[in-house]
């Protein structure tokens, strides 16, 4: 007795299903895994910061960065604590050196696009995990007359995957600071005494199209495990 086997209009109708279920799941399973992709390296670069940080505050014997030389030389810093690869500039196409930065970023809802703005005195090196990092010098401590002070801070600014796309604020740029007790957080625009409550609600600004830097998608993903889910 002979088996009845599929048609080729059945063979036909099962592939056509096969691609619409493919076209429509596989946009969101490449994005899914792009997005943990930046995730995971924006975690190691965290990482590479706080373990150079660390370092630092031991080989300078200080609890207060401000006494030490990533107040005037950022560059030794990265040099001293970082595999860089070499040293460069932003997206200024007009500039002599090797570009870390890609000319202009999209803001997360794509509605807008902006060059990075990266001042003089910042130090950008690309790293040999691939990852464009620019760092600047660390204020020196002024007091008050009464004797209190606002902590001093440098600004940190990351690419996580260099000059590669999707050139995104918030997905692969992300701005945090290093304050001068050792503390690595986001508080961009924001006092450098701003409170710890605050800076948990900080991560309501990732988003749309006026973050500048990713600025608050930092702490958002922190606050979420590091995961990003926007």
């Amino acid at each position: 007795m002979f088996k009845k086997g599929f048609t080729l209009t059945e063979i036909l109708v099962t592939l056509a299903i096969i691609g619409v279920i493919s076209a429509l799941t596989l946009p969101g399973l490449i994005n899914n895994y792009q997005e943990k992709v930046f995730v995971a390296q924006l975690e190691r670069v965290y990482n590479e910061v706080s373990k150079a940080v660390s370092q630092l505050m031991t080989d300078e014997s200080v609890d207060d960065l401000t006494e030490s030389f990533l107040v005037d030389d950022p560059k030794a810093f990265l040099t001293k604590y970082f595999n860089v690869s070499y040293f460069c500039g932003d997206g200024d196409s007009n500039s002599s050196d090797p570009n870390c930065f890609a000319s202009s970023y999209r803001s997360l809802d794509k509605s807008d696009s902006s060059a990075p703005v990266i001042g003089d005195s910042d130090v950008c090196a690309y790293l040999s995990t691939n990852a464009s990092i620019c760092i600047d010098p660390m204020d020196v401590k002024a007091y008050n007359d009464d004797g209190t002070f606002s902590h001093s801070y440098s600004d940190v600014i990351v690419d996580v995957n260099g000059l590669e796309p999707p050139n995104i604020e918030g997905r692969d740029l992300f701005t945090f600071d290093i304050y001068d007790n050792g503390d690595i957080r986001e508080a961009y625009d924001l006092a450098a005494a701003v409170a710890e409550s605050d800076l948990d609600d900080y991560g309501d600004r990732c988003g749309g199209n006026s973050t500048g830097y990713g600025v608050g998608c930092f702490t958002k993903i922190m606050n979420n495990n590091w995961k990003m889910d926007y």
